[in-house]
């Protein structure tokens, strides 16, 4: 128990260093070129546990065999696996998809979830530091600084994120990134 909060507590301090970073416009990017359908594969592999542990279904699209983006892999992989750990602990049952397109000159991330969805009058707040606005399904220590360091981890990729959803019908969050910047 000792060593599952301490890597809670840890959890949030890096949080709280990330958003200063970000905020502190401090935070270096390491880019190099990476296939980010094999990213993707990762991202879901390492919740493969999770998600049979809660009975999600969860399905990987990429629209090609390989896909290669000038990024920081580490940033990238912070971002997606954020997304698809919301997705999961604000889903009672159904599933979650993480799509990735090749879209000219971008890329496009697709995390798709059957859950909760998200408030018309929450939409506009999702973003925002310490924002929490429902209790998460499995109990879990928040911030509620994960979705506004994804959406400045973004943004420093020169990229962009939003949300649609519809409250009881799950949510989507897509980011779209330029392949190099």
């Amino acid at each position: 128990m000792a060593l599952r909060n301490a890597g809670l507590l840890r959890r949030i301090i890096d949080d709280l260093l990330d958003m200063s970073k970000l905020e502190a416009h401090a935070m270096k990017l390491h880019k190099s070129e990476v296939d980010l359908v094999e990213l993707v594969g990762e991202v879901g592999g390492s919740f493969l546990g999770l998600l049979k542990e809660r009975g999600l279904a969860f399905e990987l699209r990429p629209s090609a065999e390989k896909i290669v983006a000038e990024v920081d892999r580490d940033r990238i992989y912070q971002v997606l696996t954020n997304l698809v750990g919301n997705a999961i602990k604000f889903t009672d049952a159904g599933k979650i998809e993480l799509v990735v397109l090749n879209d000219g000159d971008e890329v496009e991330f697709r995390v798709m979830d059957t859950g909760r969805g998200i408030t018309e009058e929450d939409l506009p707040r999702v973003f925002g530091r310490f924002e929490q606005f429902e209790k998460p399904i499995k109990r879990d220590m928040r911030t509620g600084l994960g979705l506004a360091i994804c959406k400045g981890l973004v943004e420093l990729h020169q990229g962009k994120i939003r949300v649609e959803s519809t409250a009881g019908r799950g949510s989507t969050f897509i980011v779209r990134l330029p392949k190099k910047f």
